[in-house]
């Protein structure tokens, strides 16, 4: 994990014009720029200042889905520099993260979600990390060898993607099943190796066992 010191430095990143970070333990961070000032490729989003709560979701929950269950589009390079594609995924649950090292709740609870990758082993569990609008240095920097392993790791430096998931507050994470249908979402942190999640990935995972994809 980052020392104090480049956690601190990391937290004072400027673009442009200096924005407002909002930091909040339950409902992650949000980034306020004027809008107009700071272009999106160097402002992760930058187009909103504004917590997106989608579908009615609280902070720190995994709940069902409302919207539309058909994902957004996701076409981004990972640390290789391969391209990589949702679809590639198919016939997996996966877990899709939006997140950042500034972020401090996704650095609390990221450990977590490497456990829940490591109790899946063997499963079609993938875990998918969008690092948003950071460099491969700095997320070098950021996580353990043994995460950029366990995790795909790709990189929205345009901040595209997470416009066209409404992840306007990190971290942000969606559940998509084998069929590449969102089923589950979460704004805020949580402990991913919980029961109540646990039990959740087991019943998704069950349907592809089944035949159901």
């Amino acid at each position: 994990m980052l020392s104090s010191r480049m956690s601190a430095k990391l937290e004072r990143r400027e673009c442009g014009n200096r924005g407002v970070m909002n930091r909040n333990s339950k409902q992650g961070v949000t980034v306020k720029y004027p809008i107009g000032k700071c272009p999106i490729g160097k402002c992760l989003i930058g187009v909103l200042c504004f917590i997106v709560l989608l579908s009615g979701v609280s902070a720190g929950e995994l709940k069902p889905y409302q919207g539309e269950a058909q994902p957004w589009p996701l076409a981004l390079s990972d640390l290789d520099g391969k391209p990589r594609n949702l679809s590639d995924f198919r016939g997996q649950v996966v877990l899709l993260h939006f997140w950042a090292t500034w972020c401090p709740t996704c650095r609390a609870e990221m450990p977590s979600m490497w456990r829940l990758k490591r109790k899946f082993t063997g499963k079609p569990l993938a875990v998918i990390a969008v690092n948003l609008g950071e460099s491969q240095e700095m997320v070098d920097v950021f996580m353990p060898e043994r995460m950029r392993q366990e995790f795909t790791i790709l990189l929205d430096q345009e901040g595209t993607a997470a416009a066209a998931w409404r992840a306007f507050a990190v971290p942000t994470t969606y559940l998509i099943d084998a069929q590449q249908r969102i089923r589950y979402v979460a704004v805020g942190d949580l402990e991913w190796d919980g029961p109540p999640i646990t039990a959740i990935i087991d019943r998704l995972l069950s349907e592809t066992v089944d035949g159901k994809i």
